[in-house]
């Protein structure tokens, strides 16, 4: 009996085992550049490979576009790609420092039909949706944070290595697999759990162990012999940018034999001209020009290279060095592919040259130095025992775990969101403040700026962190019922507590910030012991004042931007003559004078600091936008025109973020957009 029930838990085991792959599995790609789906297949192959009853579909990203739009896209995209270089450069930069910058990533404006999207995944009946792009991965982080993707796991492998604002990207969905070790610890600098980011490696399709492929036969079945020295020359679908160049530039350096497989993939305009050029080349040159060949050809060809030169995309130098070659990039298009060059040159996993003029003299000093080529071959065998692809097929077939939904988050004595200490403890440690700012947001039950009508408050709400303690006025206390009209509290309790305080209070006026609006702070630095004592003295004159009757909050005239201008003055931080004197103080107005007296004086080091509402908060108050002025009309229109949005935002140090579908508090630590001297462009993030 025991031996029959131990038979019946493995039989079930294995049954069990066979079902755990019933799901599906949905790939979204795009079709610019054959890397997103070469990426998409190898997961494809890998999934069935493991489970042969699985059902995986591949969906192009690009289909979500209007038939016209994407005919034009495409066209622009390749056109500025190829000859304006200046351009494409600009637009590349100023795209991911938009993505650092934006408010929220949704608010990044893409060709594709978000609707459709969702239509087709829920149609699809997809329990897994895997993204091999990071614009198809933004739009999926859209419909993943706006609750409309309950139950569905989502994922990003980003085919690049890169960073800018792509950890934004992985903080919105399940899980992300990056190409190298040292992208992973980056994101996680940038605020990005350690769960949710695994080190797979790009996905390589056919990737054979090395020494596998055999030289002889490979050479042989294009015609060429063992013996030279061999050149194999790629840059997926469209080719390098100058096959005539580079062939020459390595024709010119070589006297001894030798062999060029020029695999110029789809570009037939530079197959016709290298067939035109191998006629005039010196006798010791054989040139092989390739036109697009199957993947496994490929593999085996760089494989066998004794040099493999490509340009700087994501896939192609993953291949050579996953392969264990000599690898030389060609650095001529930029964008992406000028920092994917650093990364590979600073790894060292390959060599770069900026110009195909210069590759024969960088092919020649490669080859002559077998240390270097040991160095790099140790580095690339370092990277391939990292990869690890297997896991991308394991955590797709783990089932999701079920997510809780909270009807009273951000209800007085409700719940609250989870994770905010630790995300607040991460923004200090990145960005400390002797003295915070914080200015609120304007809220309303309808989310607009005057949608309560005559109760509507436009202005928002100003405060103030000295030390560890926030000091917010409390404009509904009442002498004998309440003990203080300056009401203290940490910073975790101003934005995230739930709890009453006093009888007469205003939930999410004093404490609960984040479940009604967004708060916008400046952190400062720097400030001497004697500015912050006198803060808090000017704080306690102003409670005691209020006890014995000498003050009393009046809306126009003592309000929680007299109360704070009065505390930045007796510190010596603020001195402007002209907000101090304003018979009505307004919140952002005080706001402004304390970051331009910040970022004015030299001893001190100032942080814009963003933290958001929370977006499934179920109060019945809403962000409605940014604070408006009665001194600043001109940007009170246009911050309205915006829907609420300011020019100031898009200069955030940090941001703490908590997402529609996930009660859980985020930290994203958003840096400068790196600008390097590129020679090319990448406007896809553009051109989506």
């Amino acid at each position: 009996m025991r031996a029959l029930k131990f038979v019946l838990t493995i039989l079930m085991s294995l049954f069990f085992s066979s079902l755990s792959f019933a799901q599906k599995t949905l790939i979204l790609y795009s079709s610019i550049g054959m890397g997103h789906l070469s990426a998409s297949r190898a997961i494809e192959e890998r999934i069935k490979a493991a489970h042969p009853d699985a059902e995986v579909e591949l969906k192009n990203i690009r289909d979500f576009m209007s038939p016209t739009s994407r005919t034009i896209d495409e066209k622009l995209y390749w056109f500025v790609f190829k000859n304006l270089p200046s351009t494409f450069n600009k637009a590349y930069l100023k795209s991911m420092e938009n993505g650092l910058q934006v408010k929220d990533l949704s608010d990044i404006k893409s060709g594709y039909n978000e609707a459709s999207l969702l239509e087709y995944i829920k149609s699809s009946h997809a329990d897994t949706v895997i993204a091999t792009h990071y614009g198809s991965a933004i739009n999926l982080g859209n419909l993943k944070t706006s609750g409309k993707l309950p139950g569905i796991k989502t994922a990003w492998v980003h085919t690049d290595y890169i960073e800018h604002y792509f950890p934004r990207i992985s903080q919105r969905l399940d899980k992300t697999f990056v190409g190298h070790t040292e992208l992973a610890k980056s994101w996680q600098e940038s605020g990005v759990a350690e769960e949710k980011v695994a080190v797979t490696g790009i996905p390589v399709r056919n990737l054979p162990e090395p020494g596998e492929s055999q030289r002889q036969p490979v050479l042989e079945a294009i015609g060429l012999k063992a013996e030279p020295i061999t050149f194999v020359m790629s840059g997926g679908s469209e080719g390098l940018k100058d096959y005539t160049t580079a062939v020459k530039s390595l024709a010119n350096q070589f006297k001894e034999p030798i062999q060029i497989v020029a695999i110029c993939g789809k570009n037939e305009k530079a197959k016709a001209e290298l067939e035109k050029l191998a006629a005039s080349l010196p006798t010791n040159v054989t040139l092989k020009p390739l036109g697009f060949i199957p993947n496994k050809q490929l593999i085996d060809l760089v494989s066998v290279a004794d040099l493999y030169v490509t340009k700087a995309g994501g896939l192609s130098p993953t291949e050579g060095a996953l392969l264990m070659r000599p690898l030389v990039l060609i650095n001529e298009y930029g964008g992406h592919e000028a920092e994917n060059a650093v990364f590979f040159k600073k790894t060292g996993m390959a060599e770069v040259v900026d110009s195909s003029k210069d590759l024969g003299k960088k092919a020649q000093d490669v080859l002559a130095d077998p240390p270097l080529i040991q160095t790099m071959m140790e580095h690339q065998r370092e990277y391939r025992n990292s990869v690890n692809l297997d896991y991308i097929v394991k955590w797709s077939s783990e089932e999701k775990s079920q997510e809780s939904v909270q009807v009273d988050l951000g209800l007085k004595e409700g719940a609250a969101i989870e994770g905010s200490h630790a995300a607040l403890a991460r923004l200090d440690k990145d960005f400390p403040g002797d003295v915070e700012v914080l200015l609120s947001y304007a809220k309303s039950k309808t989310g607009t700026y005057f949608g309560d009508g005559k109760e509507s408050n436009p202005f928002g709400h100003i405060a103030i962190r000295v030390g560890e303690t926030v000091y917010t006025i409390n404009h509904m206390a009442e002498r004998g019922t309440e003990p203080h009209v300056i009401h203290k509290s940490t910073l975790q309790e101003y934005l995230y507590s739930i709890k009453q305080v006093y009888t007469n209070e205003e939930f999410t006026g004093m404490q609960g910030q984040a479940y009604a609006k967004d708060t916008l702070a400046v952190r400062v630095d720097g400030m001497t012991p004697k500015s912050i004592q006198d803060m808090v003295a000017e704080i306690q004159k102003i409670d005691q004042d209020w006890k014995e009757g000498r003050l009393n909050y009046v809306a126009k005239s003592c309000n929680c931007a007299d109360v704070t201008l009065r505390v930045l003055k007796a510190g010596g931080l603020v001195t402007d003559g002209k907000v101090l004197k304003r018979a009505i103080k307004m919140p952002l107005d005080v706001f402004d004078a304390a970051v331009k007296a910040a970022e004015n004086r030299g001893d001190l080091q100032s942080s814009l600091i963003h933290y958001g509402y929370v977006q499934g908060s179920k109060n019945e108050y809403k962000t409605a936008g940014f604070p408006l002025s009665l001194y600043q009309i001109k940007r009170a229109l246009v911050d309205i025109f915006k829907k609420g949005r300011d020019k100031i935002e898009n200069r955030v140090s940090a941001r703490i973020t908590v997402t529609k579908e996930s009660a859980e508090a985020r930290y994203e630590k958003v840096r400068p957009a790196v600008q390097p001297v590129l020679s090319g462009l990448r406007c896809e993030a553009i051109f989506f």
